[in-house]
């Protein structure tokens, strides 16, 4: 059970006064009452922050004004899997000497800063730089954005960050060996279909030119004659963003092991020559075939699919009726979570049984796996997926989730305590006007009107999360703020939290990974709904400010 902890505001009020009094007096502007104090810019109107004070319009020129070099950051063509860095300089042009609060990389989780934010001030004429690492984990468009936060005369600096836009880029679905499994002699051809895209932006790309796609036959490496290919009848160019398909086909002779490789010739030079497998085996036995289909627990009418989506902490119920064995009987199925969101723990609850559930407990991209398995102890020819996009149909969802090193059993009931706020960013933290664990659903907006009004859905006590805050109809002239606060430790130690904001269902910030300890409060992020924009805080204090 949570108590409320008394606010102790008055020590730390008296030094905040004791501190603006005396960076007021240093500057000489408290002629006649009229120093307005300040601690962000988010104090002062029209004008910026600067040593406790707000500046006057014709003192712009104390600020520095700082530059980046190059913008946008474009890293060319990084093929999957691959690492490159890159180095952006930052000049300090302006008169004022530039002191950097923070920097983040944000909306493409495969950018990342590799050097540590300045801890030098930067002189007018002086330059410092940032390392950007981009490791791609599949072939795709990647667009992300570097902010820097500093006392910049024009705010934030912010620097696009690109890979994979202008150069053709070659991308091949599924992007995995196809294996046929056992297939039965002299019964084929059995086929997979294989798609080719051009993954470079449409707005800056290059076509990508395939110029050849055929089995490898060679000195080096001959592919089993029982593959073959259909539907590639010479070069091919495409713009970007568009596909074409081929057919693999295996039409197995003999009993026993085949093997071959396909090879893709194209003008994207991080892929070319493109190498990928193909196997299967003949037998007296086929393999059996998978599929699996899901839909919302709570909407029994809704077809059923192999992709569903769904909104956070509903129920999906998912079947293995479909899949069938030509030539004997499924007797076991595995299903499995391959993909979710950072942070998701739900877990299937009758993981080998031909009909299940799953509890979506994120926002985010989830894929269900299935495998069957037949009365010869034979694998499915493919395991079949399920992809579960689970999008929030509210305006605002902001989640929170943590772990906690120190809690050697986390998921039990005995863990540690965090917590999700949400406040109109002019109101005091653990108000009437924060909606928090005492103040789960606010009235806010029109009064009496719930439609307008934010929610927390869970308030989770003992570890991992996840708690959401729900907001549709959010006011346009009102500011938001986000913050987390870890209000008990239960003496495990620190924590580990990441929040996401979403907006229309799209992610519009993660900040990961924060640490904290016991009783700190950490400001996330400022929601400017009129704007559609999340600008980043990540503010840590030691006490709820």
């Amino acid at each position: 059970m949570k108590t409320f902890p008394k606010k102790q505001w008055y020590f730390p009020l008296f030094l905040f006064a004791l501190t603006f009094l005396n960076s007021c007096s240093r500057t000489g502007m408290c002629e006649f009452g009229q120093c307005d104090p300040c601690v962000t810019d988010e104090d002062c109107e029209d004008t910026r922050c600067l040593d406790g004070r707000c500046l006057a319009p014709e003192e712009a020129h104390l600020l520095p004004l700082l530059i980046a070099a190059p913008d946008p950051l474009d890293f060319g063509r990084v093929a999957a899997e691959m690492v490159e860095q890159m180095t952006i300089t930052v000049t300090n042009t302006g008169e004022g000497v530039a002191i950097f609060e923070n920097v983040f990389v944000l909306n493409d989780p495969h950018f990342s800063l590799v050097s540590e934010l300045p801890s030098e001030e930067l002189t007018s004429g002086s330059e410092t730089s940032f390392i950007i690492e981009f490791a791609p984990e599949a072939e795709g468009l990647h667009q992300g954005m570097l902010l820097i936060r500093s006392n910049n005369k024009d705010g934030d600096l912010m620097v696009d960050l690109i890979a994979n836009a202008t150069i053709p880029c070659l991308e091949v679905i599924p992007d995995d060996d196809i294996q046929f499994g056992q297939r039965r002699i002299n019964r084929g051809p059995y086929i997979e279909e294989v798609e080719i895209r051009n993954c470079a932006s449409v707005e800056f790309g290059e076509p990508l030119e395939i110029d050849d796609i055929s089995f490898l036959r060679n000195e080096n490496f001959m592919s089993s004659f029982d593959f073959s290919l259909e539907n590639f009848y010479g070069a091919e160019i495409l713009p970007p963003q568009e596909s074409i398909f081929f057919f693999v086909y295996y039409d197995p002779q003999e009993f026993g092991e085949d093997e071959g490789i396909i090879r893709i010739q194209s003008n994207d030079e991080a892929r070319d020559p493109l190498d990928f497998d193909v196997s299967g085996a003949g037998s007296n036995n086929d393999c059996p075939q998978a599929h699996a289909v899901c839909w919302p627990d709570n909407r029994a009418n809704e077809q059923s699919s192999d992709e569903v989506n769904v909104t956070p902490l509903e129920t999906i119920h998912c079947s293995a009726d479909s899949s069938f064995d030509l030539d004997g009987e499924i007797v076991e199925w595995e299903w499995e979570v391959v993909e979710r969101p950072i942070g998701s723990t739900s877990a299937i609850e009758s993981s080998r049984q031909a009909e299940t559930d799953f509890f979506v407990d994120l926002a985010g991209r989830y894929v269900l796996r299935l495998n069957v398995i037949d009365d010869q102890q034979v694998d499915a020819c493919r395991p079949a997926d399920v992809i579960i996009n689970s999008i929030s149909d509210e305006d605002i969802h902001i989640q929170l989730v943590w772990h906690t090193p120190g809690d050697n059993f986390e998921g039990d009931n005995n863990g540690s305590d965090v917590d999700l706020h949400l406040k109109r960013a002019n109101s005091e933290w653990n108000s009437n006007s924060d909606c928090y664990y005492l103040n789960m659903n606010p009235n806010w907006g029109t009064l009496g009107n719930s439609s307008d009004d934010p929610s927390l859905d869970i308030d989770d006590v003992n570890g991992l999360g996840p708690e959401n805050i729900n907001l549709d109809n959010p006011e346009s002239s009102v500011l938001y703020r986000v913050g987390v606060h870890y209000y008990h430790d239960n003496e495990m130690g620190a924590s580990f939290a990441t929040t996401r904001v979403f907006l229309d269902g799209i992610l519009a910030l993660e900040l990961a990974e924060k640490r904290m300890y016991h009783n700190n409060f950490w400001e996330v992020a400022t929601i400017d709904w009129n704007l559609h924009t999340v600008i980043p805080i990540d503010r840590l204090f030691q006490t709820t400010p």
